[in-house]
């Protein structure tokens, strides 16, 4: 719900965030969870709610990508964003993409929320499948071996990722499975015995 009078002002919020988007990008610095991160410059890729850039953990100097969400878009879901985070962050598995740190932008970018991830830089299942056709069977057995073994993590955990796709699945400069983007995800309460209500 958006109170009356408030309307013109998220105008020029909007209107705002939009200029600076036209400007030229430059790296920034931005403390989150007392980590300092670096993020750059290269889009590895955009969507309705935001874009996927490039970043540096500055203490270990890891490489990472950091998903740069507009919280001011009045189609993102906030209390999803959370979910997502707290979802993936439960999970601790070589085949689920790992989070390092989440967190608002500050000042200007206060408008941005900003989830720092291990980077997969081999690109997504999909466009590897869309590009090359069908994949050998051997090669296929692995890629479906490492998933179903990242999912089974998450089942493990109470975690239901329930968005399954090959959109979904990342791969590493080595071709190791990653499952990204947690958002429709569900964790389901627990039994006494530890099992899923």
């Amino acid at each position: 719900h958006v109170e009356a009078g408030s309307g013109s002002r998220l105008h020029r919020r909007r209107s705002a965030s939009a200029r600076r988007g036209t400007a030229r990008m430059a790296t920034f610095d931005i403390t989150i969870g007392g980590h300092v991160f670096t993020v750059g410059t290269h889009v590895y890729g955009k969507g309705g709610f935001g874009e996927v850039l490039s970043a540096t953990d500055t203490q270990t100097q890891e490489a990472l990508a950091v998903k740069k969400i507009d919280t001011l878009n009045p189609h993102v879901n906030e209390a999803m964003i959370m979910r997502e985070c707290q979802n993936q962050e439960a999970l601790a598995h070589p085949n689920v993409l790992r989070i390092k740190a989440h967190g608002p932008g500050t000042g200007d970018r206060s408008h941005l929320y900003f989830i720092f991830m291990e980077r997969a830089s081999g690109g997504e299942l999909f466009h590897k499948v869309t590009q090359n056709g069908a994949l050998p069977e051997d090669g296929a057995r692995g890629y479906a071996r490492e998933l179903f073994a990242g999912v089974a993590h998450c089942h493990s955990r109470r975690i239901a990722h329930l968005d399954i796709k090959l959109e979904n699945v990342l791969l590493t400069a080595s071709g190791v499975v990653k499952i990204i983007d947690f958002g429709l995800s569900h964790r389901y309460d627990a039994n006494a015995d530890g099992t899923a209500v």
